[in-house]
C-alpha cells in the first residue's frame, strides 16, 4: 500500500484504486475555539457543523468518517462546548451523502452580495443588532435618499476586538534612530520617585551586582 500525506489529507493506493482519509499531524493539540471565547455566537456553534463536514469531505471511507467524528465530539466537548448541539450538527452532517457535500454550489444570486454591511467591533454585550436594523429598516424606507442607499436590510460585520497580542506585539520594528539613546547599564530610580513606592524602599542606584549568596560583587 502507498500512501502520502498532503496538507490534512491522506491519500492512499490500495488495489488499483485511490481513497482518501485525514492526516493530521503528530503535534496536534486539537485547541478548537474555546466556548467562554469573547466571539460572536454564530462563530462558535458552526464549528462542529463545519469540521463535520470537513470530515465528510475529506473521509472516502464512512467508517473512517465514523471514527473522526467521534474524536471531534470529544475534542470539541473539552473546550466546553455544549455535549447536546455537538452532537446535533455532528448527526445532521451524518445524515448526509459524501457525494452532495462534494458536489459545487450556484452562489449566484445570493440576497447577501447587494446588502451594505455594517461594520462593528465586536463586543458580548451588545444589543441583537441585526434585530433591530430588520425591525427598522421601515424607517429608513420613508426617505427617498436612504431608500435609494440602503434598499434592503443591511447585515451585521463584526469587528475584531484589540487583543493581547495587539497590546503587547508590535507589528513591525521601529527604525533606528541617527542618535540612539545609549544604554545605561545598572539599576536606576525611574521618574515618578516621588510617588513610586518601590523606588523610596527598594532601589538604591548602583553601577554594580552584589549576590550576597556568593560573596561577589560585579560591575
Amino acid at each position: 500500500m502507498l500512501k502520502v500525506n498532503f496538507l490534512d489529507v491522506t491519500v492512499r493506493k490500495e488495489h488499483g484504486s485511490l481513497s482518501t482519509d485525514l492526516y493530521t499531524n503528530p503535534t496536534d493539540t486539537h485547541q478548537y475555539l474555546h466556548s467562554s471565547s469573547c466571539h460572536p455566537r454564530h462563530c462558535k456553534s458552526g464549528i462542529a457543523y463545519s469540521q463535520a463536514l470537513r470530515l465528510r469531505r475529506i473521509c472516502s471511507n464512512n467508517s473512517s468518517f465514523i471514527r473522526h467524528t467521534d474524536a471531534l465530539e470529544k475534542h470539541l466537548i473539552a473546550r466546553g462546548h455544549s455535549a447536546r448541539r455537538v452532537r446535533e450538527a455532528i448527526q445532521r452532517v451524518r445524515s448526509l451523502s459524501r457525494s452532495s457535500t462534494l458536489a459545487v454550489k450556484d452562489k449566484k444570486g445570493r440576497d447577501c452580495d447587494n446588502k451594505l454591511p455594517l461594520v462593528v467591533t465586536f463586543h458580548p454585550n451588545l444589543p441583537p443588532l441585526q434585530k433591530i436594523t430588520s425591525n427598522n429598516h421601515n424607517i429608513l424606507l420613508t426617505s427617498d435618499r436612504l431608500q435609494r442607499a440602503v434598499p434592503e436590510k443591511p447585515i451585521i460585520a463584526y469587528r475584531r476586538q484589540c487583543n493581547l497580542r495587539d497590546l503587547l506585539v508590535r507589528a513591525a520594528v521601529p527604525p533606528l534612530t541617527s542618535n540612539p539613546t545609549p544604554i545605561q547599564h545598572g539599576t536606576f530610580k525611574c521618574d515618578r520617585t516621588s510617588r513610586c513606592i518601590v523606588c523610596s524602599h527598594h532601589i538604591v542606584e548602583s553601577n554594580s551586582i552584589t549576590s550576597h549568596n556568593m560573596q561577589l560583587t560585579q560591575d
